[in-house]
């Protein structure tokens, strides 16, 4: 009988194994995108991730809304902030509420009429004088 050298049946071990393990990945990749997106065609995949978009964009746009809403029910202390300490601090204090409320997170800068920032909270920047 006649043996393989123990090089070369080392490597077609090592092939084959590589071989499987990438099948076995290609697999388990398919399975997983199958029971993420569902088991529907490019199309139909396209559509869920364009509904997905659109509900998220739908419910920041409502976020944004809620927080304009308060910003304007916090309106008397916008309109007393440029010279009245204490209600620069209320102004301050109702732009931090107006972040803390669920989806917490982002910035909000209170400008004045020529542009000169009256009040902020959470994480603001500097914008070029043009915008």
């Amino acid at each position: 009988m006649t043996r393989i050298p123990l090089l070369p049946r080392s490597i077609a071990r090592v092939t084959v194994l590589g071989l499987v393990a990438g099948a076995a990945t290609v697999v388990l990749g398919m399975a997983l995108e199958r029971a993420h997106f569902g088991g529907t065609t490019a199309a139909g995949t396209v559509a869920t991730i364009a509904a997905d978009v659109d509900r998220r964009v739908i419910a920041t746009g409502q976020t944004l809304d809620a927080r304009v809403a308060e910003g304007r029910r916090a309106a008397t202390a916008l309109r007393r902030a440029s010279s009245d300490t204490v209600s620069q601090r209320e102004l301050f204090l109702a732009l931090d509420r107006i972040l803390n409320t669920p989806p917490a997170g982002g910035g909000i800068t209170v400008f004045d009429v020529l542009g000169v920032p009256v009040a902020w909270s959470g994480r603001v920047s500097d914008l070029p004088r043009d915008r």
